[in-house]
Protein backbone atom coordinates (compact mmCIF):
# COMPACT_ATOMS: atom_id res chain seq x y z
CA UNK A 1 0.00 0.00 0.00
CA UNK A 2 2.86 2.33 0.85
CA UNK A 3 4.38 1.72 -2.60
CA UNK A 4 1.44 2.10 -4.11
CA UNK A 5 -0.20 5.59 -2.92
CA UNK A 6 3.68 6.60 -2.96
CA UNK A 7 3.86 5.70 -6.86
CA UNK A 8 0.83 7.32 -7.34
CA UNK A 9 2.16 11.10 -5.83
CA UNK A 10 4.27 10.78 -8.45
CA UNK A 11 2.21 10.73 -10.70
CA UNK A 12 0.71 13.84 -9.35
CA UNK A 13 4.12 15.32 -9.22
CA UNK A 14 4.30 14.35 -12.87
CA UNK A 15 0.90 16.15 -13.77
CA UNK A 16 2.43 19.03 -12.18
CA UNK A 17 5.85 19.19 -13.73
CA UNK A 18 3.96 19.48 -16.90
CA UNK A 19 1.65 22.27 -15.11
CA UNK A 20 1.78 25.93 -15.72
CA UNK A 21 2.68 25.98 -12.19
CA UNK A 22 6.06 24.25 -12.23
CA UNK A 23 9.64 25.75 -12.97
CA UNK A 24 13.06 24.83 -11.68
CA UNK A 25 13.22 27.64 -9.47
CA UNK A 26 10.24 26.86 -7.22
CA UNK A 27 11.73 23.31 -6.63
CA UNK A 28 15.14 25.19 -5.81
CA UNK A 29 13.10 26.85 -2.77
CA UNK A 30 13.43 23.11 -0.96
CA UNK A 31 16.73 23.50 -1.62
CA UNK A 32 17.69 21.72 2.04
CA UNK A 33 15.87 18.46 1.16
CA UNK A 34 16.91 17.91 -2.14
CA UNK A 35 20.47 18.34 -0.19
CA UNK A 36 19.36 15.90 2.53
CA UNK A 37 18.02 13.44 -0.18
CA UNK A 38 21.24 13.79 -1.97
CA UNK A 39 23.26 12.88 1.25
CA UNK A 40 20.89 10.12 2.17
CA UNK A 41 21.54 8.75 -1.84
CA UNK A 42 25.90 8.68 -1.17
CA UNK A 43 25.04 7.06 2.13
CA UNK A 44 23.26 4.61 0.61
CA UNK A 45 26.28 3.32 -0.73
CA UNK A 46 27.82 2.34 2.04
CA UNK A 47 24.97 0.70 3.54
CA UNK A 48 24.24 -3.52 3.78
CA UNK A 49 21.96 -3.57 1.50
CA UNK A 50 21.92 -1.06 -1.61
CA UNK A 51 18.88 -1.74 -3.01
CA UNK A 52 16.92 -1.56 -0.24
CA UNK A 53 17.97 1.62 1.00
CA UNK A 54 18.01 3.39 -2.30
CA UNK A 55 14.53 2.36 -2.32
CA UNK A 56 13.74 3.90 1.09
CA UNK A 57 15.47 6.81 0.26
CA UNK A 58 13.45 6.91 -3.72
CA UNK A 59 10.47 6.73 -1.26
CA UNK A 60 11.39 9.67 1.08
CA UNK A 61 11.86 11.61 -2.54
CA UNK A 62 8.85 10.90 -3.83
CA UNK A 63 7.11 12.27 -0.43
CA UNK A 64 9.11 15.19 -0.46
CA UNK A 65 8.41 16.14 -4.39
CA UNK A 66 4.54 15.14 -3.65
CA UNK A 67 3.90 17.72 -0.94
CA UNK A 68 6.02 20.28 -3.16
CA UNK A 69 3.47 19.73 -5.79
CA UNK A 70 0.83 19.86 -3.56
CA UNK A 71 1.35 22.97 -2.01
CA UNK A 72 3.02 24.98 -4.52
CA UNK A 73 -0.26 24.18 -6.84
CA UNK A 74 -2.46 25.41 -3.61
CA UNK A 75 -0.12 28.84 -3.54
CA UNK A 76 -0.44 29.52 -7.22
CA UNK A 77 -3.93 28.50 -8.45
CA UNK A 78 -5.18 31.38 -6.71
CA UNK A 79 -7.12 29.04 -4.31
CA UNK A 80 -6.99 30.81 -0.88
CA UNK A 81 -7.32 28.46 1.76
CA UNK A 82 -5.44 26.03 3.96
CA UNK A 83 -4.68 23.40 2.20
CA UNK A 84 -4.16 21.57 5.96
CA UNK A 85 -7.22 21.35 6.55
CA UNK A 86 -8.56 18.19 4.76
CA UNK A 87 -5.55 16.69 5.92
CA UNK A 88 -6.13 17.33 9.77
CA UNK A 89 -10.04 16.73 8.67
CA UNK A 90 -9.33 13.05 7.47
CA UNK A 91 -6.44 12.55 10.49
CA UNK A 92 -9.22 13.53 13.09
CA UNK A 93 -11.87 11.34 11.46
CA UNK A 94 -9.63 7.84 10.67
CA UNK A 95 -7.28 8.06 13.78
CA UNK A 96 -10.58 8.89 16.36
CA UNK A 97 -12.28 6.03 14.82
CA UNK A 98 -9.28 3.84 15.96
CA UNK A 99 -9.06 5.69 19.19
CA UNK A 100 -12.62 4.46 19.81
CA UNK A 101 -12.20 1.23 18.67
CA UNK A 102 -9.51 0.37 20.53
CA UNK A 103 -11.03 1.86 23.68
CA UNK A 104 -14.06 -0.42 22.95
CA UNK A 105 -11.59 -3.82 22.86
CA UNK A 106 -10.08 -2.74 25.54
CA UNK A 107 -12.96 -2.79 27.78
CA UNK A 108 -14.24 -5.88 26.03
CA UNK A 109 -11.65 -7.91 25.24
CA UNK A 110 -8.26 -6.48 26.83
CA UNK A 111 -5.87 -9.02 25.23
CA UNK A 112 -6.49 -8.25 21.74
CA UNK A 113 -5.12 -4.46 22.55
CA UNK A 114 -2.81 -4.90 24.90
CA UNK A 115 1.05 -5.99 24.94
CA UNK A 116 0.97 -8.58 27.62
CA UNK A 117 4.55 -9.51 27.60
CA UNK A 118 5.67 -5.79 27.94
CA UNK A 119 4.43 -3.85 31.20
CA UNK A 120 0.70 -4.78 29.76
CA UNK A 121 1.20 -1.65 27.87
CA UNK A 122 -1.51 -0.57 25.59
CA UNK A 123 -1.23 -0.04 21.55
CA UNK A 124 -4.98 -0.67 20.39
CA UNK A 125 -5.43 -1.31 16.81
CA UNK A 126 -1.74 -0.73 16.48
CA UNK A 127 1.13 -3.32 16.41
CA UNK A 128 3.11 -1.12 19.07
CA UNK A 129 2.38 1.13 21.85
CA UNK A 130 4.49 3.87 20.62
CA UNK A 131 2.74 4.03 16.95
CA UNK A 132 -0.61 4.70 19.33
CA UNK A 133 1.17 7.09 21.05
CA UNK A 134 2.04 8.90 18.07
CA UNK A 135 -1.40 9.03 16.98
CA UNK A 136 -3.13 9.98 19.96
CA UNK A 137 -0.66 13.16 20.25
CA UNK A 138 -1.14 14.26 17.08
CA UNK A 139 -4.76 13.87 17.58
CA UNK A 140 -4.87 15.76 20.85
CA UNK A 141 -2.92 18.55 18.62
CA UNK A 142 -5.52 18.53 16.00
CA UNK A 143 -8.62 18.40 18.29
CA UNK A 144 -7.13 21.16 20.66
CA UNK A 145 -5.59 23.32 18.33
CA UNK A 146 -7.68 22.91 15.03
CA UNK A 147 -10.86 24.56 14.29
CA UNK A 148 -13.83 23.13 15.99
CA UNK A 149 -16.31 23.81 17.87
CA UNK A 150 -15.86 23.36 22.22
CA UNK A 151 -18.13 19.62 22.06
CA UNK A 152 -16.44 18.48 19.26
CA UNK A 153 -13.31 19.33 20.67
CA UNK A 154 -13.99 17.28 24.06
CA UNK A 155 -15.34 14.51 21.68
CA UNK A 156 -12.36 14.20 20.28
CA UNK A 157 -9.76 14.50 22.91
CA UNK A 158 -11.44 12.67 25.41
CA UNK A 159 -10.30 9.02 23.72
CA UNK A 160 -7.10 9.86 22.35
CA UNK A 161 -6.13 11.50 25.92
CA UNK A 162 -7.38 8.49 27.05
CA UNK A 163 -5.71 5.98 24.47
CA UNK A 164 -2.42 8.24 25.17
CA UNK A 165 -2.56 7.52 28.80
CA UNK A 166 -2.60 3.81 28.30
CA UNK A 167 0.34 3.68 26.03
CA UNK A 168 2.16 4.19 29.38
CA UNK A 169 4.47 6.16 27.17
CA UNK A 170 6.74 9.08 28.70
CA UNK A 171 7.94 10.20 25.41
CA UNK A 172 4.49 11.16 23.92
CA UNK A 173 3.51 12.67 27.47
CA UNK A 174 5.82 15.01 28.08
CA UNK A 175 6.41 16.07 24.15
CA UNK A 176 2.60 16.50 24.06
CA UNK A 177 2.48 18.78 27.08
CA UNK A 178 5.29 21.01 25.69
CA UNK A 179 4.07 21.31 22.27
CA UNK A 180 0.77 22.31 23.65
CA UNK A 181 2.15 25.03 25.84
CA UNK A 182 4.21 26.15 23.26
CA UNK A 183 2.06 26.61 20.70
CA UNK A 184 -0.70 28.34 22.91
CA UNK A 185 1.95 30.80 24.11
CA UNK A 186 3.66 31.96 20.98
CA UNK A 187 0.30 31.91 18.93
CA UNK A 188 -1.15 33.63 21.94
CA UNK A 189 -3.85 31.28 22.49
CA UNK A 190 -4.18 30.96 25.71
CA UNK A 191 -7.75 31.90 27.05
CA UNK A 192 -10.89 31.61 28.95
CA UNK A 193 -12.35 28.75 26.87
CA UNK A 194 -8.67 26.70 27.26
CA UNK A 195 -8.97 27.19 31.06
CA UNK A 196 -12.61 25.60 30.89
CA UNK A 197 -11.05 22.93 28.57
CA UNK A 198 -8.26 21.26 30.87
CA UNK A 199 -10.66 21.47 33.53
CA UNK A 200 -13.40 19.11 31.61
CA UNK A 201 -10.00 17.16 30.22
CA UNK A 202 -8.92 16.33 34.17
CA UNK A 203 -12.69 15.25 34.71
CA UNK A 204 -12.94 13.14 31.98
CA UNK A 205 -9.80 11.70 32.30
CA UNK A 206 -10.56 10.64 35.80
CA UNK A 207 -13.85 8.94 34.48
CA UNK A 208 -12.22 7.32 32.32
CA UNK A 209 -9.34 5.77 34.48
CA UNK A 210 -12.64 4.66 36.65
CA UNK A 211 -14.49 3.29 33.78
CA UNK A 212 -10.99 0.92 32.70
CA UNK A 213 -10.49 -0.01 36.12
CA UNK A 214 -7.59 1.98 36.92
CA UNK A 215 -6.38 1.65 40.53
CA UNK A 216 -4.76 4.69 42.11
CA UNK A 217 -2.22 2.03 43.64
CA UNK A 218 -0.98 1.28 40.05
CA UNK A 219 0.23 5.35 39.70
CA UNK A 220 3.59 3.76 40.04
CA UNK A 221 3.38 1.71 37.55
CA UNK A 222 2.39 3.89 35.22
CA UNK A 223 5.19 6.28 35.67
CA UNK A 224 7.45 3.09 35.61
CA UNK A 225 10.16 5.08 38.20
CA UNK A 226 12.54 1.82 37.84
CA UNK A 227 13.14 2.60 34.34
CA UNK A 228 14.45 6.40 34.38
CA UNK A 229 17.94 5.89 35.70
CA UNK A 230 18.68 4.22 31.67
CA UNK A 231 15.44 5.65 30.61
CA UNK A 232 13.80 2.31 29.48
CA UNK A 233 17.58 1.31 28.84
CA UNK A 234 17.81 3.74 25.55
CA UNK A 235 20.97 5.35 27.57
CA UNK A 236 22.28 2.29 26.73
CA UNK A 237 21.65 1.97 23.42
CA UNK A 238 22.42 5.65 22.58
CA UNK A 239 25.77 5.44 24.03
CA UNK A 240 26.51 1.55 21.45
CA UNK A 241 25.17 4.17 18.76
CA UNK A 242 27.35 6.66 19.16
CA UNK A 243 30.25 4.30 19.40
CA UNK A 244 29.10 3.06 15.99
CA UNK A 245 28.32 5.95 14.81
CA UNK A 246 32.43 6.71 14.96
CA UNK A 247 33.25 3.54 12.50
CA UNK A 248 31.83 5.68 9.47
CA UNK A 249 31.19 9.39 11.01
CA UNK A 250 30.98 11.32 7.28
CA UNK A 251 28.41 9.02 5.41
CA UNK A 252 26.68 6.81 7.46
CA UNK A 253 25.31 3.24 7.29
CA UNK A 254 22.30 4.47 4.42
CA UNK A 255 18.78 5.25 5.53
CA UNK A 256 17.47 3.69 7.77
CA UNK A 257 20.14 1.12 7.97
CA UNK A 258 22.07 2.80 10.67
CA UNK A 259 20.91 0.54 13.54
CA UNK A 260 21.66 -2.57 11.39
CA UNK A 261 25.29 -2.27 13.22
CA UNK A 262 24.00 -2.23 16.61
CA UNK A 263 23.10 -6.02 16.16
CA UNK A 264 27.04 -6.72 15.51
CA UNK A 265 26.02 -7.91 12.06
CA UNK A 266 27.67 -6.10 8.84
CA UNK A 267 26.81 -5.74 5.77
CA UNK A 268 28.44 -5.47 2.17
CA UNK A 269 28.41 -2.30 0.12
CA UNK A 270 30.47 -1.34 -2.81
CA UNK A 271 33.19 -0.46 0.19
CA UNK A 272 33.11 -4.18 1.67
CA UNK A 273 33.58 -7.06 1.79
CA UNK A 274 31.48 -8.95 4.13
CA UNK A 275 28.42 -10.73 3.73
CA UNK A 276 24.65 -8.84 3.43
CA UNK A 277 21.75 -9.47 6.28
CA UNK A 278 18.37 -9.12 3.97
CA UNK A 279 16.19 -6.96 4.52
CA UNK A 280 15.14 -6.46 8.17
CA UNK A 281 17.22 -3.32 9.08
CA UNK A 282 14.90 -0.72 8.99
CA UNK A 283 13.13 -2.33 11.54
CA UNK A 284 15.27 -1.67 14.47
CA UNK A 285 15.79 2.08 15.71
CA UNK A 286 18.15 3.67 18.34
CA UNK A 287 15.12 5.03 19.79
CA UNK A 288 16.36 8.44 19.32
CA UNK A 289 15.91 10.20 15.42
CA UNK A 290 19.17 12.69 16.13
CA UNK A 291 21.32 9.53 16.46
CA UNK A 292 19.92 7.94 14.18
CA UNK A 293 20.26 10.12 11.46
CA UNK A 294 24.24 10.37 12.82
CA UNK A 295 24.13 6.47 11.94
CA UNK A 296 22.23 6.48 8.77
CA UNK A 297 23.50 9.51 6.80
CA UNK A 298 26.51 10.79 9.02
CA UNK A 299 27.41 14.21 9.76
CA UNK A 300 26.83 14.91 6.07
CA UNK A 301 23.23 14.12 6.41
CA UNK A 302 22.69 14.99 10.03
CA UNK A 303 23.60 18.58 9.39
CA UNK A 304 20.74 19.51 6.40
CA UNK A 305 18.36 16.48 8.80
CA UNK A 306 19.00 18.77 11.83
CA UNK A 307 18.96 22.04 10.01
CA UNK A 308 15.26 21.13 8.35
CA UNK A 309 13.78 21.06 11.63
CA UNK A 310 15.25 23.44 13.04
CA UNK A 311 14.04 26.32 10.08
CA UNK A 312 10.71 24.68 9.84
CA UNK A 313 9.74 25.29 13.15
CA UNK A 314 11.14 28.66 12.91
CA UNK A 315 9.27 29.72 9.63
CA UNK A 316 6.26 29.27 11.42
CA UNK A 317 6.81 31.10 14.08
CA UNK A 318 8.59 33.86 11.79
CA UNK A 319 6.47 33.98 9.10
CA UNK A 320 2.79 32.94 10.12
CA UNK A 321 1.96 36.74 10.51
CA UNK A 322 -1.59 35.83 10.68
CA UNK A 323 -1.17 32.87 13.41
CA UNK A 324 -3.19 30.18 11.14
CA UNK A 325 -0.94 27.69 11.27
CA UNK A 326 -1.05 26.67 14.84
CA UNK A 327 -1.53 22.74 14.55
CA UNK A 328 1.31 22.62 12.03
CA UNK A 329 3.63 23.92 14.53
CA UNK A 330 2.33 21.77 16.68
CA UNK A 331 3.02 18.72 15.11
CA UNK A 332 6.70 19.79 14.14
CA UNK A 333 7.18 20.62 17.71
CA UNK A 334 5.69 18.01 19.01
CA UNK A 335 7.75 15.15 16.49
CA UNK A 336 10.64 17.48 16.90
CA UNK A 337 11.26 16.79 21.06
CA UNK A 338 9.59 12.68 20.75
CA UNK A 339 12.46 12.27 18.47
CA UNK A 340 14.76 12.60 21.25
CA UNK A 341 13.20 9.35 22.74
CA UNK A 342 11.66 7.73 19.91
CA UNK A 343 12.62 7.35 16.13
CA UNK A 344 10.28 9.85 14.64
CA UNK A 345 11.68 11.86 12.01
CA UNK A 346 12.57 8.86 10.09
CA UNK A 347 12.53 8.21 6.46
CA UNK A 348 8.50 8.25 5.13
CA UNK A 349 7.67 4.68 6.52
CA UNK A 350 4.71 5.60 8.80
CA UNK A 351 2.31 7.86 8.79
CA UNK A 352 3.82 10.46 11.58
CA UNK A 353 7.07 10.69 9.86
CA UNK A 354 5.27 11.71 6.81
CA UNK A 355 3.01 14.24 8.28
CA UNK A 356 6.53 15.53 9.43
CA UNK A 357 7.63 16.10 5.92
CA UNK A 358 4.28 17.74 4.63
CA UNK A 359 4.47 20.15 7.43
CA UNK A 360 7.78 21.02 7.10
CA UNK A 361 7.74 21.45 2.98
CA UNK A 362 4.58 23.38 3.88
CA UNK A 363 6.86 26.09 6.33
CA UNK A 364 9.29 26.50 3.36
CA UNK A 365 6.02 27.35 1.62
CA UNK A 366 4.97 29.71 3.97
CA UNK A 367 8.20 31.47 4.03
CA UNK A 368 8.20 32.45 0.35
CA UNK A 369 4.45 33.27 0.58
CA UNK A 370 5.48 36.28 2.63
Amino acid sequence: MRGISQFLGLICVGVWAFSRFFSVKVLLRYWMFWCYVFASFISSLYSTDIVFVFMQVTSLSAVLLFFVAYYEYGNKSNVHCNYNVSIFHASALIIGLVTVISLILYVIYPRLVIDMQNDFRFHGLYGKSGMMASASSILIGIALLGNYKVPVKILILFPSLACLLLTLSRTFWIASAISIVSVLYIYKLIAKKYVILGILLIILSSVCSYVMDFEYGKISKLARPESVGNLTGRVALWNKSMNEFYEKPLFGNGLTAGSEVLSGRGGVSIFSKTTNTGREMSRRTSHNGYIQSLLDTGVFGFVFYFSIILYSIANYIKYDKRRIYPVELYILILMAIANIGESMIYAASSYSAVLFWAMAVKSFQVKMAI
